[in-house]
């Protein structure tokens, strides 16, 4: 099995327990943080990866890291090092990671406008967009010159609402063509 692959069935696995004791979010922060001291930290590494030092004692050193942790979060690592796979915690946290975005209460709202949305207007932009959906927004901000003026929003893959100039101008337009069309054949 790759490393990939095997990161991937991990994260998975965690993902899995981590949902069904609801503690998606807390996982969360656990693996990422333990994944941060871990790259961080060439001395524990060493302590952890070394294999000329007793099973026992790097899994004393884990636990000591570990000692406020969630026991899902020891259980997985513990598992980890037992298997000789505890390098792959930097690469089962951000599968980790990758998994809990998708279902985490965040959408993502992709802003397409002429020039680059001044902050002030992203933030009151987030909050309305929080307050009609109820959820967490993140906004990506994406220049797109053949913009004449106004905004399109795209929520997610779903809705897509285009309130562009050139929009509006079309949408006039057609009605003006209707309305036309309506009295000649009256």
């Amino acid at each position: 099995m790759s490393e990939e692959h095997a990161a991937a069935v991990y994260a998975n696995a965690l993902f899995a327990a981590a949902r069904d004791a609801k503690q998606v979010g807390r996982l969360r922060r656990e693996v990422y943080d333990f994944a941060q001291v871990f790259a961080a930290t060439p001395e524990l590494r060493h302590a952890l990866l070394d294999p000329q030092i007793a099973k026992a004692a790097r899994r004393a050193v884990l636990m000591g890291v570990i000692e406020d942790a969630s026991p899902l979060l020891g259980n997985v690592l513990s598992l980890l090092l037992e298997k000789g796979r505890l390098a792959l915690v930097p690469e089962i946290a951000v599968r980790y990671e990758q998994l809990a975005e998708r279902v985490a209460d965040l959408v993502e709202v992709r802003v397409k406008s002429a020039v680059p949305l001044p902050a002030a207007t992203q933030d009151e932009l987030r909050a309305r967009l929080e307050k009609m959906t109820g959820r967490d927004v993140r906004v990506i901000d994406c220049v797109d010159p053949s913009i004449v003026g106004g905004l399109s929003l795209r929520v997610g893959d779903d809705i897509e609402i285009d309130a562009t100039v050139q929009t509006r101008i079309e949408q006039l337009r057609d009605r003006l063509s209707g309305a036309s069309t309506k009295g000649a054949s009256q």
